[in-house]
């Protein structure tokens, strides 16, 4: 079905604004959670500075950067069973520092695998038929 440019803008809009509201949630929630357990940015920077290591060894000899990166893995996957050991401390679910999009097949983009996921096309077809519902009063 050819949906208007005005169909396809406001979709985008409406999927944006749904990206935007769960990553804004999310970040909120690990500030909260940060506030209440302080271990938890401890962890988390943990995580984020194995990462940043990992991509310093690029300049290393294959055998060496192969080991250095499983030793960064290890490091990055205790952090992450620490973040849940935290989060089941404090009787939380595993995933509660994990984004909930609207949509977990596109995560809030519209695209699955670059096409029009489910989620999109159902909106299209919701703002076009609200769309033909007023121009019909």
């Amino acid at each position: 079905m050819n949906y208007s440019r005005e169909i396809y803008e406001k979709a985008q809009e409406i999927i944006e604004k749904r990206r935007n509201d769960a990553e804004n949630k999310n970040v909120a929630l690990m500030r909260m959670f940060e506030g209440i357990e302080p271990e938890y940015k401890l962890q988390r920077n943990e995580m984020i500075n194995s990462v940043k290591e990992v991509i310093k060894s690029i300049d290393l000899t294959p055998e060496k950067a192969a080991e250095f990166v499983q030793q960064q893995k290890i490091r990055n996957l205790t952090a992450q069973q620490n973040i849940k050991m935290l989060l089941k401390k404090h009787n939380l679910p595993e995933d509660y520092l994990e984004v909930k999009y609207f949509c977990d097949k596109c995560e809030d983009t519209g695209f699955n695998e670059s096409r029009l996921c489910e989620c999109h096309i159902s909106l299209l077809k919701d703002l076009a038929f609200e769309e033909a519902e007023r121009n019909l009063l």
